[in-house]
């Protein structure tokens, strides 16, 4: 019995997709909060080998369009000069056009190199952090709660400012649902 991470209640069977060409992975979902994962994801360290998704053609475009929303709540309602990190920054773009727009911000990821921000990893800022950023982060986590309490504690931060990808009705997405990536080049390998 699967029970949900973040309400604690019993997950019922969603689907099952074939991972990487080669696992074949239940999927989950939570009636009371919508919650929608697979089983304990084994495969991380291979699916992560490459950080980046070749099939995510919008990468640039998001970061973009998310620093600009995120600099005016920054300026607005935070410190303009305070220290902020991206958690799970990817390639650091996030942090980098952040820093382009003038804040004093740092880049952490586990899995992946930091191409775009280097010289500004979180043990390098001198001070605490105003607030975290985990942008399409979450839906990647198997333990959400645990990730945020996580990196919350490591970097003395009391502020999360996160998206995650919603979809409508309770029930689990299409196939066809350009949100996932299973790894793999065949469109309809879900079942």
């Amino acid at each position: 019995m699967n029970r949900c991470p973040i309400c604690d209640s019993v997950m019922r069977d969603a689907f099952s997709a074939r991972l990487l060409e080669k696992y074949e992975v239940a999927y989950h979902q939570c009636p009371e909060c919508g919650l929608l994962q697979t089983e304990e994801p084994y495969w991380l360290d291979e699916a992560y080998s490459e950080a980046i998704a070749v099939a995510d053609t919008g990468l640039v475009m998001r970061n973009s369009s998310l620093a600009s929303k995120l600099a005016v709540l920054l300026y607005l309602r935070f410190e303009p000069r305070g220290a902020y990190l991206d958690v799970a920054g990817g390639y650091g773009m996030l942090a980098r056009l952040m820093r382009d727009y003038g804040f004093d911000y740092y880049w952490d990821d586990k899995f992946c190199q930091n191409l775009l921000a280097r010289g500004f990893e979180a043990d390098k800022s001198t001070q605490p952090f105003v607030a975290l950023t985990a942008f399409e982060v979450l839906e990647h986590v198997h333990d959400p709660l645990a990730f945020i309490q996580e990196k919350m504690g490591q970097h003395g931060s009391r502020t999360l400012i996160f998206t995650t990808e919603l979809y409508e009705d309770g029930e689990p997405p299409p196939k066809d649902w350009w949100y996932y990536d299973t790894g793999s080049d065949q469109a309809n390998d879900m079942t």
